[in-house]
């Protein structure tokens, strides 16, 4: 790949593993590249890799194999997914030295896993390299300070997923927060009428989507406080959030009130009826995912679907997964009240799925 030419390819996976987000389709990279040749002045896409992708998480990459491929693209790369072995400090050092003018300088979107040498090295050629990315999921807790600092000093995303970041402190729960007042800033310009679209940090891509998972103990109540006043959020995921509280997460959702329009909760003890309640009385929301929450039960679900009949935006979409209090009759009764619902039980091989007007049920070995 890195000493031959392959000027068709434009997609390329290896070490993939079923866990993690699909791999995107490449029609619609193809489109939208039709889309963007038509815009240019010669009419001539570049060829090289516009989307490169390591397993997530699952056996990290030697970075020494995967960095000379992404420098070979630089010019046309525009998503990534690395989880990439750490280095020393001289094999960073050296990478420096060889790739003295490497930038992802038209990347859009950014994975990677945070481990001692590679984490600085690509916040240098990726995040700090380009003004064009709009989404960065980053797994792993090795040197939080730097990451949110990076966060803080560049240009603002529409989406931002952390995921797994165990290790925490005073210091970073305070600089998660100011990264999302500085979005909240950014939003509050954008409703005073601001519609920059090309300036780094323009108001008009302030945060439009968030994903918090398993970051322990840096989310806390206030992180989610701070959330509330990012006025372009909509879509929100959380899940294995053990720092927060039930009432953490209700006020968090009266504040955001009806700019919500996707919500997904997963592996939390603390999701209760009552925050299901909550997204009830929610105007605009259309889709909502539960997934592991082991206290939730048939009175919360039927109060969400109850409550969003008598809403503006109605329940669209409802997906309950292994949901253990949940049972087949209630599944059945929002199926009757919301047009798409999802079930899996925890107990069996047993799936429920209504469409539209019609609805298909496997089973085997139902456990009562």
């Amino acid at each position: 790949m890195t000493r031959h030419p392959t000027p068709n390819l434009e997609l390329f996976s290896f070490n993939d593993k079923i866990d993690g987000p699909p791999l995107p389709m490449l029609q619609d990279y193809s489109e939208k590249t039709m889309k963007d040749d038509l815009k240019s002045k010669k009419g001539m896409k570049k060829q090289g890799l516009r989307v490169l992708y390591t397993s997530y998480g699952e056996s990290p990459v030697l970075s020494e194999y995967f960095i000379p491929l992404l420098y070979k693209h630089q010019e046309t790369l525009e998503n990534v997914r690395g989880c990439l072995s750490s280095l020393s400090e001289s094999q960073v050092q050296g990478f420096y030295e060889k790739y003295s003018r490497f930038k992802l300088e038209n990347l859009k979107h950014l994975a990677t896993w945070l481990e001692p040498g590679i984490q600085d090295f690509m916040l240098h050629t990726a995040i700090r390299g380009t003004n064009k990315i709009s989404s960065i999921t980053a797994v792993g807790g090795h040197d939080l300070e730097l990451f949110l600092t990076t966060l803080m000093d560049r240009a603002s995303l529409d989406g931002l997923n952390l995921s797994h970041m165990y290790w925490s402190g005073v210091d970073t729960t305070l600089l998660l927060i100011q990264v999302f007042n500085k979005y909240a800033k950014l939003s509050s310009s954008s409703n005073k009428g601001a519609t920059d679209t090309t300036t780094p940090g323009s108001a008009a891509t302030s945060l439009k989507w968030i994903k918090l998972r398993y970051c322990n103990p840096m989310v806390t109540d206030k992180v989610l406080m701070s959330l509330t006043g990012i006025k372009t959020l909509h879509d929100i995921h959380l899940g294995g959030l053990t720092s927060i509280s039930t009432w953490g997460m209700v006020q968090m959702i009266q504040k955001l009130d009806s700019q919500i329009t996707h919500v997904f909760l997963h592996d939390m003890f603390l999701v209760t009826d009552s925050i299901i309640v909550a997204l009830g009385n929610l105007d605009n929301l259309p889709l909502v995912k539960l997934e592991l929450l082991e206290q939730v039960t048939n009175l919360g679900i039927r109060a969400l679907v109850d409550k969003k009949m008598m809403t503006i935006q109605k329940l669209v979409t409802l997906e309950v997964t292994e949901c253990k209090l949940i049972t087949q009759d209630c599944i059945r009764y929002a199926m009757e009240k919301v047009k798409t619902v999802r079930y899996n039980s925890p107990y069996s091989e047993y799936y429920m799925t209504k469409a539209k007007n019609g609805y298909y049920v496997s089973r085997s070995a139902w456990i009562t």
